[in-house]
């Protein structure tokens, strides 16, 4: 219960009583913002972890600091914008196109469309969000005042998480949706990111010195 109550305190520092901090099941080391509640989510493995001394405050705080970059960064209203009129443009199609074709040329055609709709959100939404994983990274480092640090709590959480024992058909779902939606860069990837971003800042420094 200390360890929870730690981390809680960390949590109302970074978030200033903006989000509220809510435990979930699963094994695996996660977390996540979600905007409509504004609710930080961890899972029972974070904390576990945290308590047993498999990771340390501070990279508990890498973890919250980077959701603090989900608050500040993820904005759903204008997702959900986007997607109620990508809606309302489709459905309008849709009637139109009833009146211009036999019925079932127009039941493959409306499939075809709304695949499309599909495959065109998922391009389009998916770099964005890899985008915003990446951001909310350097979000997480600056706030920290080390890109050492957060790649160590990052690289940390990857091997803790792929010594959990889960069931493997939740492992493979959770990598497919994984690899399909694109949600998160892998690990190694965050992690180059973030050291090619240190040396461009140190060249940068060292030229204006």
């Amino acid at each position: 219960m200390e360890a929870l109550n730690e981390i809680r305190r960390l949590a109302e520092r970074i978030f200033c009583g903006e989000a509220r901090l809510k435990v979930i099941g699963g094994r695996l080391i996660q977390a996540d913002y979600n905007p409509t509640t504004r609710t930080v989510r961890l899972t029972r493995g974070l904390v576990e972890a945290y308590r047993r001394g498999h990771i340390t405050l501070r990279n508990v705080e890498a973890i919250l600091w980077h959701e603090h970059g989900e608050k500040t960064y993820y904005k759903p209203r204008k997702l959900l914008a986007v997607l109620f009129l990508t809606l309302v443009a489709a459905v309008h199609i849709i009637f139109c196109i009833i009146h211009l074709v036999v019925v079932y040329h127009m039941i493959w055609f409306t499939l075809g469309l709304l695949v499309g709709i599909c495959l065109t959100m998922a391009c389009f939404c998916s770099p964005l969000n890899r985008a915003k994983e990446l951001l909310c990274d350097v979000h997480a480092t600056v706030n920290m005042g080390s890109v050492k640090e957060f790649i160590a709590t990052l690289s940390r959480i990857d091997k803790l998480n792929r010594d959990v024992k889960i069931n493997p058909l939740s492992r493979f779902r959770g990598l497919f949706m994984e690899k399909l939606c694109g949600e998160h860069p892998e690990t190694q990837e965050r992690v180059r990111f973030l050291e090619r971003l240190k040396k461009v800042c140190e060249n940068k420094g060292r030229a204006s010195g």
